[in-house]
C-alpha cells in the first residue's frame, strides 16, 4: 500500500495541479463554494479530459469510491485527513494546513 499527500495549497478559492498516482498522470481542480461553505473536487486524467466533477471534500470519507464506473479513475482512493483528529468540516482557509487529502494505493 502506497500513501501519497496531495499537493494541496489553498490560497485562492479556485486552483488546478497535477499529480502523478501510481505511474499516471491526473489533474484536480478545487473550488471553494460559498453557499454551500464547502471544498468541491474534479479530477481529469493527463489529456485533461474529466473523469468526475464536483466531489465534496469529506473528512474520513473515501471520495472516489461510489464514482468506481465513471471513467478510468486511479485505481486507489482519495482521503481527506483531519490532523487534529476531530473529523471537524473543512474550512476554506485550513484545506492543505490542517486538513490534508490523500491518496491511498
Amino acid at each position: 500500500m502506497t500513501t501519497v499527500q496531495l499537493p494541496i495549497t489553498a490560497d485562492t478559492a479556485h486552483f488546478r495541479f497535477s499529480t502523478e498516482l501510481d505511474g499516471q498522470t491526473y489533474g484536480f481542480e478545487l473550488r471553494w463554494n460559498n453557499r454551500a461553505e464547502q471544498w468541491k473536487m474534479s479530477v481529469f486524467n493527463g489529456d485533461g479530459a474529466a473523469l468526475v466533477h464536483g466531489i465534496t471534500l469529506v473528512v474520513g470519507f473515501e471520495l472516489l469510491h461510489r464514482f468506481r464506473g465513471y471513467g478510468t479513475l486511479p485505481p486507489g482512493n482519495l482521503i481527506v485527513v483531519d490532523t487534529e483528529g476531530q473529523n471537524a468540516k473543512v474550512g476554506f482557509e485550513n484545506l492543505g494546513r490542517r486538513f490534508l487529502v490523500y491518496y491511498v494505493s
